[in-house]
């Protein structure tokens, strides 16, 4: 089984597990014939799956650390999974303990499910788009956000929001800071899949 990564330094995996983000992104890297290419790009769902990484209807692995697990073993039970104590014994030790590069796909505690596929360029999305890519709304500012997290000096975690005056800009920005600087002026090939958090 597959496994996917969100940017916990953008809050992205907390957005899937809470439903708010439900739609991601990724560059295609695959060189697609010019009629195929059409094809996608028209609709046709067909053409995009077959160059996709993922299939339609399949179950995803979402990558966490090691660590991220152990804590959330210890918080709740999680049936047809080991203790949190098995689970330290054995993986504390080894590099997806802090880093989820490096993580087995097997020991994923949650998924997701691929629903649907689409491809565009990336200044495509719409405002919609946007908005199920994770991008929020402040009723109180009437604004659009994305958050970003960083550490203080003792190593807690801070939490800050980027306003903007549209779903587009905010998203425009936060991918620029989250992916690549200039990402979304190059304005890449993408596919859009569509998904349902699974457990």
């Amino acid at each position: 089984m597959p496994k996917i990564l969100f940017n916990d330094n953008f809050c992205l995996q907390t957005a899937v597990f809470e439903g708010y983000k439900t739609h991601t992104r990724r560059v295609v890297k695959r060189q697609i014939p010019e009629s195929i290419l059409q094809r996608c790009l028209d609709g046709q769902e067909l053409y995009v799956w077959s160059y996709a990484p993922y299939k339609k209807n399949g179950l995803v692995k979402i990558a966490q650390s090691y660590q991220d697990i152990f804590f959330e073993l210890k918080s709740k039970s999680i049936l047809n999974f080991c203790d949190a104590d098995t689970f330290y014994k054995k993986y504390h030790n080894e590099e997806g303990w802090s880093n989820k590069l490096y993580v087995k796909t097997d020991v994923m505690i949650h998924s997701i499910f691929m629903l649907h596929a689409r491809m565009e360029y990336l200044q495509d999305i719409t405002d919609d788009g946007c908005i199920k890519e994770g991008i929020r709304f402040d009723e109180n500012s009437n604004r659009y956000y994305f958050t970003k997290r960083s550490f203080d000096k003792y190593g807690n975690a801070v939490f800050t929001n980027f306003f903007f005056d549209s779903p587009r800009t905010a998203f425009a920005s936060f991918v620029n800071a989250a992916y690549q600087k200039g990402l979304w002026e190059q304005n890449p090939l993408v596919f859009d899949f569509e998904f349902k958090f699974h457990q």
